[in-house]
């Protein structure tokens, strides 16, 4: 299957928040290949409204979404040709979070790259109101200012997403390593603008933080 923008995007949701998972049922008396997403339980909206019909559209299968323990969203996908087609891209096998990346022909490419970095930032970026506090127990006091951040375990990943900013014009501040993880900010409120506008959100949960913090919803 040829990559497009939706399947970019996905690919980045998974980076995020999903995993390929292979192991042997022995109910089923056979090695299984699964695809799950863990995401807030306010992400809700946003995996019943793009990534399940997704799944539907490019590889014919509906997973099951459901809530875990009213505290997450869970989704699941049992299906070989979904699986072999993310692992094709180089998303690992098993737990991810250190060696994750942008899949190549992705990165290369920025009608794809837009699109993925989206999914990624849906995923494990932030949005909010700058603050400050004049010591530890001292209320905050919030600005007009607001601040994206994107922190990953993998510091390939945190050097790929800042990369792809910059290819796609925008410009965050540097990486900073900061001990198992890699993490950057996007301070200056014209850089703030530049995403909203090149790249934006689809997840429910930063397009209703962006309405709190009075910006435009600029969404997919």
């Amino acid at each position: 299957m040829d990559l497009n923008p939706d399947l970019s995007e996905l690919t980045g949701t998974l980076i995020g928040d999903g995993c390929l998972s292979k192991f042997f049922s022995r109910s089923e008396n056979r090695i299984r290949k699964v695809i799950a997403f863990t995401g807030n339980l306010d992400e809700f909206d946003y995996y019943s409204a793009f990534v399940q019909p997704a799944f539907q559209k490019y590889f014919g299968v509906t997973g099951r979404l459901y809530t875990r323990d009213n505290n997450s969203t869970r989704f699941d996908v049992k299906s070989v040709r979904a699986f072999e087609f993310f692992s094709g891209l180089g998303i690992p096998v098993g737990k991810k979070s250190h060696s994750v990346y942008i899949p190549k022909q992705i990165f290369k490419n920025r009608d794809l790259l837009i699109p993925c970095l989206r999914g990624i930032w849906d995923s494990d970026g932030s949005i909010y109101r700058r603050y400050s506090k004049a010591y530890s127990k001292h209320s905050k006091h919030y600005s007009n200012l607001n601040s994206m951040s994107f922190k990953s375990c993998s510091r390939r990943l945190a050097r790929e997403v800042h990369r792809g900013l910059e290819i796609a014009g925008i410009r965050p501040n540097r990486v900073v390593d900061c001990g198992d993880s890699s993490r950057f900010y996007i301070t200056r409120q014209s850089e703030v603008r530049k995403f909203l506008e090149l790249i934006g959100f689809r997840n429910s949960h930063h397009l209703r933080r962006l309405e709190r913090l009075s910006l435009s919803p600029i969404g997919i």
